[in-house]
């Protein structure tokens, strides 16, 4: 398993077993060189008679490109520079795992490219985007919005672009 430090039997449902078990065949198929292994961490909590399942997996050295995933018994989140891609209204949670996992792959085998925006020293917006070989940019999905940007219209707003993978530098 992929996850050295962890122990499967601490969750308790089987959607959750079923989770870390895909998650972590893909890590280990990809071996992804700038995921820093040693501060993955996986925890596990009751809420409202539901486990949550949450797994943080750090980038080596770009920590915008930190990956959190939340995965509960009705739904999925994964978190990307501060933008969230939701996976909910499942049927079968087969298909859910199966959709969280792809898009962790393609996170993991994508660069992603994120834009900052700063009006004065305040972070304004963050947009991450997915890079094709091509140039191309595919947004990832939601970006948070600081209300920040209507105290002040006369701050000058900057553009900040960070860029990495984490099977490439």
């Amino acid at each position: 398993m992929y996850f050295e430090d962890f122990n499967i039997h601490n969750i308790s449902t089987d959607i959750g077993k079923a989770f870390i078990k895909e998650l972590s065949y893909l890590l280990e198929r990809l071996n992804p060189p700038f995921l820093n292994k040693e501060k993955i961490k996986i925890t596990c909590r009751l809420e409202n008679n539901e486990e949550y399942i949450k797994i943080y997996l750090p980038h080596k050295t770009k920590r915008i490109l930190d990956l959190l995933i939340e995965h509960g018994e009705i739904d999925s989140t994964v978190e990307l520079a501060n933008a969230n891609f939701d996976f909910q209204e499942y049927g079968d949670d087969n298909d859910r795992i199966e959709d969280v996992v792809s898009l962790v792959s393609k996170i993991m085998q994508t660069t992603i490219e994120v834009h900052t925006f700063y009006k004065g020293k305040k972070i304004v917006k963050r947009q991450p985007y997915f890079v094709s070989n091509e140039g191309s940019k595919e947004p990832f999905q939601t970006s948070f919005q600081n209300l920040l940007t209507l105290i002040n219209p006369f701050l000058i707003v900057k553009n900040v672009v960070e860029r990495g993978s984490f099977l490439r530098e």
